[in-house]
Formats: structure tokens, sequence, C-alpha cells
């Protein structure tokens, strides 16, 4: 680690001498890469955001590493200039240390007052033929419910900025609650879900990407119970969802796993209506910022804001879930949904979400080539999920609708492992274990 940041000190240290020496600027003349076997080289340029012939920048360098450690393609990423053919001239060379790119994403165990056990995983290749695809496929298993997930993502077509991909999504579902007199499990609502997402990107500059999304669902559902003003909004037997959606987003955070400077803001919205032969019309409104502070050394300290709204009568799986927005408070249990389904006992789908988070990562240990980072995390949040009805007559709200707003926290572990992301969360722990004993 030591030989590695002297490595990083002396190069920097030689860019500026050599740039600002006699005031001569220096000229990149060639990028040149090196130590990739698998990833194909114009897959590596296209996170490299220097131009050949353009004047050569320490800060860029640095950055154009960072970039591309953080695809997660390489273990490693050093950089280094070369004498160019002629004076004031050199070559970018950037040296790449592979790493396996096929791994587990998720992994889903738990268990719930409705549901006595769940399991399943997620396996991505993050680099599928060396050609920077992402390829993503995963099933969870329930006591009461089936999800499946297949997403695949071009980053590049043929080299130019636009990106291209789908998303597959099937829940077979049965969605139950208790009975807080007899604590009696209740089925509420049987229903299968089938999902096929379009995604076109284009990259309009450096760090900024516009999106284009077409979703088409079929939907089968059978209510077995209704609840007083029943929260699952769905129409009875077979229907279809059709929308489209369009976001932007610009993202300058120097890392994915755990990133410790720049920031990211994304705006989502969607429609849906007849036109687009949807049986459900509505409109949703998102918006998120994430923004690094600084903080010590390799620290990373993180401040999240979210909000988002809907309009119209959208399904309940595609409102805001309570669980999703929170995480371990003590006396109201639910979790976070696997891929659109509800595992827990809590029915509250709203129409309006807020969420401010802060996040503060210390590092922990590496081991060569098995574990290559690694951190302790604590996160505060402070989340509202509610209808707009409840808005507009808040002090009117009857006990069984009340507004969350709870102060959550979360701890845990979390390693970039040669096979894959590790995560310990101890409210995902409390959660499963307050509500199921």
């Amino acid at each position: 680690m030591l030989r590695n940041w002297v490595a990083y000190f002396l190069f920097f240290l030689s860019i500026s001498i050599t740039i600002y020496a006699n005031d001569e600027i220096l000229i990149v003349e060639k990028i040149i890469i090196k130590g990739n076997s698998k990833t194909d080289t114009a897959i590596i340029k296209q996170h490299i955001p220097i131009r050949e012939k353009e004047p050569l920048d320490e800060e860029k360098v640095e950055f154009a590493r960072l970039r591309l450690l953080s695809t997660g393609f390489f273990s490693d990423v050093f950089a280094r200039i070369e004498k160019g053919s002629k004076k004031g001239f050199v070559n970018l060379v950037f040296e790449v240390k592979e790493r396996g790119t096929l791994f587990f994403d998720e992994i889903h165990l738990g268990l719930s007052s409705v549901n006595s056990y769940w399991g399943g995983l997620s396996i991505t290749d993050s680099n599928f033929w060396g050609r920077g695809y992402r390829l993503s496929i995963g099933t969870v298993y329930g006591e009461h419910f089936l999800t499946s997930r297949l997403k695949f993502l071009n980053p590049s077509i043929f080299g130019s900025k636009h990106r291209i991909g789908f998303e597959i999504l099937y829940n077979d579902v049965s969605e139950r609650t208790v009975d807080n007199k007899t604590d009696e499990v209740i089925e509420l609502l049987q229903y299968r879900r089938l999902s096929g997402t379009f995604i076109h990107g284009l990259k309009l500059e450096d760090f900024i990407y516009g999106y284009f999304y077409f979703n088409f669902e079929g939907i089968d559902a059978k209510f077995m119970n209704k609840m007083e003003n029943d929260p699952l909004d769905v129409k009875p037997g077979r229907s279809y969802l059709s929308s489209l959606s369009v976001g932007i987003s610009k993202d300058k955070r120097n890392d994915v796993f755990m990133p410790n400077k720049g920031y990211m803001i994304s705006v989502y919205y969607e429609i849906a209506n007849g036109l687009i032969f949807s049986d459900y019309e509505y409109a949703k409104l998102n918006a998120e910022i994430e923004y690094l502070l600084p903080s010590f050394s390799d620290h990373s300290f993180k401040v999240r804001l979210f909000a988002g709204s809907i309009q119209g009568d959208a399904p309940f799986f595609k409102k805001f879930f309570v669980g999703d927005y929170f995480y371990f408070v003590y006396g109201k249990t639910t979790l976070p949904r696997i891929w659109g389904v509800n595992t827990s006992d809590v029915i509250k789908y709203k129409t309006v979400a807020m969420m401010g988070e802060l996040s503060y990562a210390i590092p922990s240990f590496v081991i060569k080539d098995v574990i290559y980072k690694s951190y302790f995390y604590f996160t505060l949040a402070v989340s509202h999920t509610a209808s707009i009805e409840e808005f507009r007559r808040e002090e009117e709200v009857k006990a069984t609708e009340e507004i969350i707003t709870p102060l959550s926290f979360d701890i845990g572990f979390k390693a970039d492992t040669e096979y894959g992301i590790l995560k310990f969360s101890t409210a995902y722990f409390l959660d499963v274990f307050i509500d199921k004993f």
C-alpha cells in the first residue's frame, strides 16, 4: 500500500514539474492501455475523460484513474507518462490489473410474521464478454411469493454516446397482513405481474446522461379479503400497465462502491395513460441528490436527499412503500421490498415520500486479491411517507392512517470482494428478528 502511495506521489510530482518547467505545456500524444487481457481497449478508453492532442492535466489523470477503478473491472489502476515522438508531447499510459467481474450482487435471506422464510440471490457479470455489458439474473423464493429478474445494459453502442438495455421482472405474490386484534394472518390479495422495460440512455456531456424508458406489464389480481380504505390499488382480474419515462442524471462521484468525493443528481418523470394502452393513469416524479462532504483520509461522509410524488390511480406496487424509506425504528418494524415484493405484514403504500440521510463510513481491512476494500458505516435518516390527502388534512388523520415520520438508523459492514459485494445491516437483522419474534 505504501509503495502505491509513493508511486502516485512521484507521478504527480513528475507531471507538475514537467508541465510548468519553462512554462511549457505538455500535450497528450497517445493514450496507451496496458495489462488488459479480457477487457477491450476501446471499452477502457470510453471511461477516460481525456482526449489525445489536448493539454495534460494532472487532475483529469487522477480522476480518470479513479473512474476506471469505479467500473469494477479492475482491482488497481496505475498511471504514468512516457516520452512522446517529439518535444512537448507525451504518451499517457494506464496500466490496469483486471479482477473477476462475475459476482453475487444481492443475497436475500429472511423471515417475517407473514412469510416463514425466504431466500435467493442475484448474480451479475459487470463486464460480460469483456465488452462492458452488464448482465444480471436473480430469483428469490419465499413461503408466499416468488420474484425473478433479468437485467441487461450495453453502456455504449458501437462506441457511441448511446446506451441500451432492458429489464424483465416477474412477481407471483400473496399479499398478507396480521389482524391487530387476533394476531391472525389474513390473505388480502393474490397477484401475478410480468413486466418488461426498454431502456435507452444518451450521454449529453461528461458525467451527464439522459434516459428514456418504456414499460409494459400485465397483471392478474384476485382479492381474497378487502380492508377498510384498502391501500392495495389494483384492478381485479387481468389488467395492463403501459408507461413512458424520462430522466436525467449527473454523476461526479469518484467511486460507485463507496465514494468519498463528488456528487450525484437525478430527476425522473413517469407517465401512464390510455393513449399508450394503459388501464392505469398516473404521473410520478422522483428527485434525488447525493453529496459527499469533506472527511478524513479515505473516510466517506455522505448526505442524501430524496423526494417523490404520484398523482392519479397508480397501482400499489408503483407507489412508495414505507419500508423502503427508513432503517430501524423501535416499534415500527417493516422491511424494504425485494424487487417490488412486500415481505412484511405492513400494508402502507403512499403517494408522497421524502427522505434525508447522513452516512459516515470508515475504511476497514483489505485482503489481497480477496477483499479489495471494506468499511464500517453508520447511517441516520429522517423519512416521511403519506398520501396527498393526508397532507391536506393532516390534523384529521385517524390513527390507522398515521403519517410515518420516523428517525431511523443503521450500523453495518460493507465489503467489495472478489466474489461479490458483502453487506451486513444491523437494521435489517433487527427488523427481521423483532417482526418475527
